[in-house]
């Protein structure tokens, strides 16, 4: 057991292997209830993920892409369109890797850093990343969540509109809400992970409330732990270069980084190519079983056959894993 403070809130988790849901490692949920004080929450983590509000990317396995989202990851919140605090978040987003370079680049310089820590080891000053973080707005939360426990977390747009029953392009309204509060998701753990990782020296042992507070919402809204899970730094994380070529190398590239760079970028490229290449095997493998059961030697032989073929292809891309050419300057 850890323990570590949210602003405003006393933290504990726990860590257990890893939950069957699609790219959750090490569940940390946070339960919050008021304490006496009303400007006080006091947060208990829990290892039991709720069953979430909304429906995962990742409950359809498809031939074509295999455990990756069916529709393309969204690049932005739509809500960042017409809300300010969002765009703002979102532009703290794309900003992280420039303001981890700054401070990094900050520290190297600094000949007191060793004069700037408490007595407890812990830095006692912040970098320009942590500075940008604190001074976020609060996140759009009444915006994004329908807060009632019985409802489906969706954007108020997104409300209008299924209450009329429009679809929105290829999407219906709750589609348009999952994606909103995934992107959200991915949104929130990249800063949080950043504020407590992306500076120089042992990471603080507070989490500001500013940021604390959306992602345990919004992750409980998901069903996921508040932490940075294999689904948003790689499965939600790409976008193709041509719309219209598939989902592999040299068409794929990520959305954010921490710091960025070809080492960051090619490392979760390759998964993602591994994903999509898994498809055909793993969406087969119903039929696959079905077959078997029936004593359908030549379908069993089949569907074997495909699950081989993908298993090459897969074991093709992670051999590139470390083949990456660089540029010469």
């Amino acid at each position: 057991m850890h323990a570590r403070s949210v602003r405003g809130c006393e933290c504990r988790s726990e860590h257990q292997p890893a939950s069957p849901t699609a790219g959750a490692t090490t569940p940390l949920l946070l339960r919050c209830r008021p304490q006496r004080s009303s400007a006080t929450v006091r947060c208990r983590a829990s290892t039991a993920a709720p069953a979430g509000l909304v429906a995962s990317p990742f409950d359809s396995i498809t031939a074509e892409r295999g455990f990756l989202p069916s529709q393309d990851p969204r690049r932005a919140l739509l809500l960042s369109r017409h809300n300010d605090a969002a765009a703002a978040w979102e532009a703290a987003l794309a900003e992280v890797p420039k303001l981890a370079v700054a401070v990094q680049a900050a520290s190297s310089g600094d000949d007191t850093s060793s004069s700037r820590s408490s007595s407890c080891g812990r830095s006692s000053s912040k970098g320009v990343l942590r500075r940008a973080l604190e001074a976020l707005p609060p996140f759009p939360l009444d915006q994004l969540l329908l807060l009632s426990p019985a409802a489906t977390p969706i954007t108020a747009a997104a409300a209008a509109a299924a209450a009329a029953g429009a679809p929105q392009g290829d999407h219906t309204a709750a589609d348009q809400g999952t994606e909103e509060l995934w992107r959200s998701y991915l949104l929130l753990s990249f800063l949080a992970h950043a504020y407590m990782w992306c500076e120089p020296g042992p990471p603080p042992a507070v989490l500001p409330a500013v940021l604390a507070v959306p992602w345990a919402r919004v992750s409980a809204a998901v069903g996921m732990p508040p932490v940075l899970t294999y689904a948003t730094y790689n499965l939600l994380n790409w976008r193709r270069l041509d719309p219209a070529g598939p989902v592999q190398l040299g068409n794929i590239v990520c959305l954010h980084n921490f710091l960025g760079g070809p080492d960051e970028e090619w490392f979760r490229l390759v998964h993602v190519d591994i994903e999509a290449r898994a498809g055909p095997a793993v969406a087969g493998l119903a039929r696959l079983q079905q077959a078997a059961a029936q004593d359908d030697a030549p379908s069993v032989l089949a569907r074997l056959h495909s699950v081989s073929i993908a298993l090459r292809g897969m074991q093709s891309t992670l051999s590139r894993m470390g083949g990456l050419r660089r540029c010469r300057w």
